[in-house]
C-alpha cells in the first residue's frame, strides 16, 4: 500500500508548478531535505540543516523561500518556523538579501507570500486579515518581483 503524501509536500509541488509557469523569467532550485533522503533508502538520514526549501531567482532578483502549510483557523503561527530558518532569514535580510515564506492556508484556501522582515518582528499567531496584503492569487506572477 502506498504511503500518504504529507500535505506540506503537496504544497511544495504546487509552488514548484506555479514557478514553472513563469517560464524563463524564473529559476528554482530545491534544497534536499531529510524526507527526500529517507525516500531513497527508507532509513533515517541526518542531513545538515538547510536555510530554506528553495532558492528562487525571478527577473534578476534572488530569494530564499521556505514553504509552510497550515490548517490554523486564526492565522499563521510563527512557531512553525524552525530556529535555523529564523537564523537564515535574519542573516539573509540583514545582509541585504531576500527571504520569503510561502504559506498555504488550507483553512481559507489561500497562498501567502510573506517577506521575512514582516514575520521576524512578530511572535505568536499572525491573523489572516493582517496578512491579506500578501495573498498570492492563482495565475499571478511572483508577487515580490
Amino acid at each position: 500500500m502506498a504511503k500518504a503524501r504529507p500535505r506540506g509536500k503537496a504544497h511544495e509541488e504546487a509552488f514548484e508548478k506555479r514557478i514553472a509557469e513563469l517560464g524563463k523569467d524564473a529559476f528554482l532550485y530545491r534544497f534536499e531535505d531529510p524526507a527526500d533522503a529517507f525516500g531513497l533508502n527508507e532509513r533515517l538520514v541526518r542531513l545538515t540543516s538547510k536555510p530554506a526549501d528553495y532558492l528562487l531567482t525571478y527577473r534578476t532578483k534572488t530569494w530564499l523561500v521556505e514553504c509552510k502549510d497550515t490548517s490554523e483557523v486564526k492565522g499563521f503561527k510563527t512557531s512553525l518556523i524552525q530556529i535555523n530558518q529564523k537564523t537564515a532569514a535574519t542573516k539573509t535580510t540583514r545582509a541585504g538579501g531576500n527571504y520569503s515564506f510561502v504559506v498555504n492556508s488550507s483553512h481559507n484556501a489561500r497562498v501567502y507570500v510573506i517577506p521575512a522582515q514582516f514575520i521576524l518582528v512578530r511572535q505568536g499567531c499572525i491573523a489572516w486579515d493582517v496578512l491579506k496584503s500578501f495573498i498570492w492569487d492563482e495565475g499571478l506572477p511572483w508577487p515580490l518581483g
